[in-house]
């Protein structure tokens, strides 16, 4: 995704530079008077070659305008194709020139058509010729191209296998703390704290390695994108200095056009009837050349189009992983709190058992304490060696004792409700 909107954005400067190339020259051009590339050939042929060759050709024209042709720059429609040997001297009517360009056809297989413009002061502003054939896929260069693509196919893959086996972690998060919940039903109080700490443990864990992962993939694709944005950044800064040497050099040609035109006389009966029929094929190749201009704003417009769309999708792709990661990182103080509520009550219980089996224990020695009374006062009547007196006061004794049994016994009971 990232090449392609590379691809786009060069596709749209490429564009934006050419329109911006032309119009100095078409400025201030009179078509009556402006002058007239006649070319022996339009277009190239060059049959059938082998990926890795080369295949060069020279296009001759000729100025059957009326005035002197000046010529800025010339330009392949890729890398592929590189025009030069081109006159940076102005070109007199009738006059013959011509230019050379040669094709490499390296990573350029099957059927191949490259288009050449010829920056000019023609009532045009350019013109354009084709050079086109045929090239022989190189067996060993079609494997490096179908490794490359496997190699980012298999990248590809690689990140959506990690994003679900994200999803799948999170989705066995939370069955898991459902079973756990299940689980821990009906189980003691020690147990359930044990338990508790080791589920929040776990969670934590994962939830730490998630976040390491996904931190992981984000920093690659933001090292990707840099990566794309210096490349982008170096390709314009190049075509803006190829920029300033030809207009460099198109000021220099236009200033000596300028004086040679005010010291020749122009204009001549041959050229004349020769020019009302350059003007018909003039205006068919403005026909062509206002078709392809279309074509290319057409193209322009698909293009930023395309790249508005990649842009909302990443956006959309980020801000979706952002969520993702904000809500794990809630589960995770979640987790976390609840952790600390469960140790909380696991120490309150814990107290409260404590009082609860002191409770017990004081009970039981109270009872004990009453059942020892009762045998001996019981024993002491059966002896007679008790008075009235004695037997009452014994019996106020063990009245209290009951009391103090009851305290207890209320005061346990209340313990276990806290429970």
């Amino acid at each position: 995704m990232k090449k392609v909107k590379l691809i786009l954005s060069m596709l749209v400067i490429s564009i934006a530079m050419n329109i911006q190339a032309q119009s100095p020259a078409t400025k201030s051009v009179n078509p009556e008077v402006a002058p007239i590339m006649t070319f022996e050939k339009t277009v190239y042929d060059w049959g059938t070659i082998n990926e890795g060759e080369k295949t060069e050709t020279d296009f001759t024209f000729t100025n059957t305008g009326k005035t002197d042709l000046l010529i800025t720059r010339i330009k392949g429609s890729c890398g592929c194709t590189v025009p030069s040997n081109w006159t940076k001297e102005p070109i007199k009517p009738g006059e013959k020139s011509s230019f050379h360009v040669v094709f490499n056809s390296r990573n350029k297989p099957n059927q191949q058509q490259k288009t050449i413009t010829i920056y000019c002061n023609t009532a045009k502003g350019s013109e354009r010729v084709k050079i086109k054939g045929m090239v022989t896929p190189d067996p060993e260069l079609a494997k490096q191209r179908a490794e490359r693509i496997a190699k980012r196919k298999a990248m590809y893959a690689k990140r959506k296998a990690e994003r679900e086996r994200l999803d799948q972690e999170q989705a066995k998060l939370i069955q898991d703390k459902k079973v756990n919940e299940i689980k821990r039903e009906g189980k003691s109080l020690d147990k359930k704290r044990a338990h508790s700490l080791t589920v929040v443990e776990k969670k934590t864990m994962n939830s730490d390695e998630k976040l390491k992962q996904a931190k992981d993939v984000k920093e690659k694709e933001l090292k990707l994108a840099k990566k794309d944005h210096k490349l982008a950044a170096k390709q314009l800064k190049v075509n803006e200095n190829k920029l300033k040497e030809e207009e460099k050099a198109r000021k220099q040609a236009t200033k000596l056009a300028e004086l040679e035109l005010k010291s020749e006389k122009q204009a001549s009966k041959r050229a004349e009837k020769e020019l009302k029929m350059a003007e018909n094929e003039a205006k068919e190749k403005t026909k062509a050349a206002k078709k392809l201009e279309k074509t290319e704003k057409d193209s322009a417009k698909r293009a930023d189009k395309a790249l508005k769309n990649a842009e909302k999708d990443a956006k959309a792709k980020a801000k979706k992983e952002k969520e993702a990661l904000k809500k794990a990182e809630k589960q995770a103080k979640e987790l976390e709190k609840k952790a600390k509520k469960a140790e909380k009550e696991a120490k309150r219980l814990a107290g409260l058992k404590k009082d609860y089996n002191k409770s017990i224990d004081k009970l039981e020695k109270e009872e004990a304490k009453l059942a020892k009374m009762k045998n001996k006062l019981e024993s002491l009547k059966l002896k007679g060696k008790l008075s009235p007196e004695d037997i009452d006061k014994r019996k106020a004794d063990m009245l209290k004792q009951e009391s103090k049994i009851n305290d207890a016994k209320t005061k346990m009971q209340k313990v276990k409700r806290k429970m």
